[in-house]
């Protein structure tokens, strides 16, 4: 039933009734807890396992701004979505991967009252909205419900 609030057209009822708990399943179905460990079984790393998502290969085929209740989420509360995409720990594991090896540059900027904030800049992180880049589809799709609700 989960899984079907979270990936079928249906599950848009869920999402305007109860915005907060569909982000609170979206966070236990799609992302893999940061304390879990790889199977044994597992020969290699898979693209989710870079980016810290869980494997659903057809579920979210092919990446599209309508994929998930993201888009219509962003209308119905801004701040807990966009805090949501914003703050999941994707790009962290991204960045802790080796895929990000001699992808990845680090920025510190300087804000006012000498506070300084170390930014990541990625061909892959910026491009992947786009789908130009190899990511995901669970994550591309967050971010083209991102940019598709901008230009609105």
């Amino acid at each position: 039933m989960c899984e079907y609030c979270l990936s079928e057209i249906g599950g848009i009822h869920f999402a305007r009734a109860l915005p907060e708990r569909y982000l609170d399943l979206a966070q236990l179905f799609w992302i893999k807890d940061k304390d879990s460990e790889r199977s044994v079984y597992s020969f290699r790393e898979d693209l989710e396992d870079y980016f810290g998502v869980e494997k659903d290969y057809q579920t979210y085929y092919p990446a599209s701004a309508y994929q998930t209740h993201i888009y219509k989420l962003l209308s119905i509360n801004f701040k807990g979505t966009l805090d949501f995409i914003i703050e999941n720990q994707t790009t962290k594991s991204y960045i802790d991967s080796r895929l990000s090896d001699h992808e990845i540059i680090k920025v510190t900027t300087y804000l006012p009252d000498r506070i300084t904030k170390d930014l990541y800049v990625s061909h892959r992180l910026w491009c992947m909205y786009r789908g130009t880049q190899t990511a995901p589809n669970i994550i591309e799709s967050i971010h083209m419900a991102l940019e598709r609700w901008l230009y609105e």
